[in-house]
């Protein structure tokens, strides 16, 4: 579920982006935007570059207040089109352009653009005026009078690449594994940074039939890699209008930089403007992975809950290494979890309705679309439990606790 949602999230935030500054009915007088895009480190044309203008001046957040998806994409689909692809020689042009201050926002493959490499999902989520700021301080400002062409000539500069590929630890190469990139702060936590390279049939970050994979147009800083298994397949067959979607969210056993499993131990290479890194490799485990199940109960009299989240967490900082979903028979399961120790969180527990038609669920994304339907009759607290796993840890009883009555 949070791996979809980012994918909608990040394609709203790209629309979005484009979506600002939407003519305005009775507008003053448009006018017409010009220029060439040059890359600095060869001095020739930026050929095919985008080409933004974002306004100074943000109208409201990207997101509604009520973080409602579909009332997102609705807004960022209302926009105008100040925005062109540069031609061959690096040229582009745009037409009715509303007048006002906009900055530019040039962007190629390879490039360091504002929008890349900067961004975490939550300040997608609440990116608001302070914060747009912030990303534009260091753009190109323009002003753009009513019926007075504007003239540019736009510089990229290089960013940094960082490149690796992942493997099993017999020496097979890991396809179609999903990375995700992350940038090390000034206070040395990582922070998950975002991408605006998902394409049509193109996902950034995902292994090729080697097990490759690379990022590029980087700014400069610390970087590391974070590599799932890929337990979320979607199959297609040619000519046969056949598709599958296998999807266990249970198991999507996480790899950092370095080759540990907690984001506090990660690796980082430090990367400069231009410069290339290659050898960033992860090789997941095929041994000492164990499997985690057990049940839910309520705590007052043990009967099985039949719905909720489990959660397993690192219990120093309580960062999310797994998550999963309650079964309607009470049970949940994950498998692939490294020896260690964690802090089994439960949330959202809760006893259903009568109503509720009750059948038993083949994987983990059936038991999520299940219990996003379900009518609760009581709810439960939320509940921690420590665990160390050192073998298969199977018959678990999670209790959770009576929900204090109000007053």
């Amino acid at each position: 579920m949070r791996k979809l949602l980012a994918v909608v999230v990040l394609w709203i935030f790209a629309i979005s982006c484009l979506a600002q500054g939407a003519p305005q009915a009775h507008a003053p007088a448009k006018s017409t935007v010009t220029g060439r895009v040059y890359c600095a480190d060869t001095g020739l044309p930026a050929r095919f570059a985008t080409v933004q203008l974002h306004p100074d001046k943000l109208p409201e957040e990207i997101m509604p207040e009520s973080r409602d998806i579909a009332a997102g994409i609705e807004k960022a689909m209302q926009g105008g089109a100040l925005t062109a692809l540069t031609r061959i020689d690096g040229s582009f042009r745009m037409e009715n352009v509303p007048p006002g201050i906009y900055y530019v926002i040039p962007q190629l493959a390879g490039y360091v653009s504002p929008l890349v490499g900067q961004l975490s999902m939550d300040e997608v989520l609440t990116l608001n005026e302070e914060k747009r700021k912030q990303i534009v301080s260091d753009l190109q400002r323009v002003v753009v009078e009513s019926g007075h062409p504007v003239n540019l000539e736009l510089k990229l500069e290089r960013g940094g690449a960082l490149s690796g590929q992942i493997l099993y630890d017999d020496g097979t190469p890991a396809e179609n594994v999903l990375t995700k990139l992350f940038l090390k702060q000034k206070n040395g936590t990582w922070k998950q940074v975002l991408v605006n390279k998902y394409r049509i049939g193109i996902v950034a970050g995902a292994t090729d039939d080697r097990g490759h994979y690379r990022y590029a147009g980087l700014p400069a800083g610390e970087y590391g890699v974070m590599a799932e298994l890929p337990t979320t397949q979607v199959s297609v067959i040619p000519g046969m209008s056949a598709a599958s979607v296998q999807i266990h969210l249970n198991d999507e056993l996480h790899l950092f930089s370095g080759n540990v499993f907690r984001l506090r131990e990660m690796k980082g290479y430090t990367l400069a403007l231009g410069e290339e890194q290659d050898g960033a490799d992860l090789v997941f485990p095929l041994n000492g992975l164990f499997k985690v199940s057990g049940y839910v109960v309520a705590g007052k009299d043990q009967h099985l809950v039949p719905t909720g989240n489990v959660d397993l967490l690192d219990p120093v900082d309580r960062a999310e290494l797994r998550s999963g979903f309650v079964a309607i028979d009470g049970s949940f399961s994950f498998d692939y979890v490294p020896a260690g120790d964690y802090l089994m969180h439960v949330t959202q527990a809760a006893d259903l309705d009568p109503s509720t038609k009750r059948e038993i669920r083949d994987s983990a994304w059936d038991t999520y679309l299940a219990n996003a339907q379900r009518k609760h009759a009581h709810d439960y607290g939320d509940a921690d439990l420590p665990l160390t796993v050192h073998e298969d840890t199977m018959e678990i009883t999670l209790p959770v606790p009576e929900v204090p009555k109000k007053k």
